[in-house]
């Protein structure tokens, strides 16, 4: 008979809900605990933005790890070694060492990066990489000295064709094809005096490009010299070959050996949006078909617009419905006109 009356006492003297006593008796310390944790989680996070991360375990003594980043649009070399926990004094030995190489300063761009070294736990030096090609490394010595020297990878160059068909335009066709938007301007530049290529080329027409391409390490870095291009469709079929004179100036020149440079361009815009051409069209203001004397381009705001040719400014204002507008002359009495501005 007296086994449950003390069976019961001791479960009341346990913690839990039915027993506030023990309840107050472990509040305490759980919070601790938990207040513990969140001290330790919090120490963890800023223990791993103030020290890079060589890997998931703690790296060798003899291992070398990296760790680094982007510049971003407003980072200059300063701000990312400030987020790497660099001192002032540690930078101001990092740019010492740099400014006695052709480091430009005023030439850090977003998109550059910074690579930092590590000896186990120990910064050995970082490097400035401003492309695949050129990097600036800094290194610093067992007594704590600075140095920086500028390294260049070597440039393979590779002579390449790129050949094919129009299909819908030819920027989306090269781009397509795996090219780079500085090859199709390129290409376009090139014969823009004898095509328009936004009003004149149709699904069929037909390009060849020959150029080098550089690569570095096996990976292509970019487009180098174009030497010969050619166009075949409906607007004709046109050559132009890359030769430089024996006073050093080079252009592009058809078979004939006649330089691609004429006295008018085809268009004054090398890419955009033909939204309406020449002949009768839909007038938007009037509401009514009328006769439409010129070409008009869509294009967003602050791309450039190019003469068709060497002249004198006759106006440049706002006129009529025309609204910001430029009109100019040129030799043999030809006058251009450049309206919607």
């Amino acid at each position: 008979m007296n086994v449950e009356p003390e069976t019961i006492g001791q479960q009341r003297a346990c913690p839990g809900p039915g027993n506030p006593g023990g309840t107050k008796r472990w509040l305490v310390p759980g919070f601790v605990v938990l207040c513990l944790l969140a001290l330790g989680i919090v120490l963890v996070l800023l223990m791993g933005r103030r020290k890079p991360v060589c890997g998931p375990e703690r790296p060798h003594p003899d291992s070398t790890c990296f760790g680094g980043e982007t510049l971003g649009k407003t980072d200059v070399l300063a701000s990312v070694l400030g987020r790497w926990c660099f001192t002032t004094v540690r930078i101001d030995s990092v740019y010492m060492a740099l400014g006695k190489t052709d480091f430009n300063f005023r030439n850090m761009r977003a998109g550059d990066s910074v690579t930092f070294r590590y000896k186990g736990l120990k910064l050995t030096g970082l490097s400035y990489n401003k492309n695949i090609v050129t990097a600036y490394d800094v290194d610093l010595d067992s007594l704590g000295r600075w140095s920086a020297a500028r390294h260049d990878k070597p440039v393979d160059t590779a002579r390449s064709v790129v050949r094919g068909a129009i299909k819908g335009s030819l920027w989306s066709t090269l781009i397509d094809a795996g090219e780079r938007p500085a090859l199709v301007v390129n290409y376009a530049e090139i014969l823009s005096y004898e095509v328009d290529f936004l009003t004149e080329v149709q699904d069929g027409d037909s390009f060849e490009i020959l150029l080098d391409k550089l690569y570095v390490d096996s990976t292509f870095y970019r487009e180098g010299k174009v030497w010969a291009v050619r166009f075949k469709g409906q607007a004709g079929n046109f050559a132009g070959f890359h030769y430089m004179l024996p006073g050093g100036h080079w252009d592009y020149y058809n078979e004939k050996g006649q330089s691609l440079r004429k006295t008018v361009l085809r268009s004054p815009l090398t890419f955009a949006n033909v939204t309406s051409g020449f002949g009768m069209r839909f007038h938007p203001v009037v509401r009514r078909y009328r006769e439409h004397h010129g070409v008009d381009y869509g294009a967003p705001t602050g791309t450039p617009v190019a003469a068709i040719a060497d002249g004198t400014v006759v106006r440049a204002s706002w006129f009529n419905g025309y609204g910001n507008f430029v009109e100019l002359r040129h030799a043999g009495g030809l006058t251009s006109r450049y309206g919607h501005l």
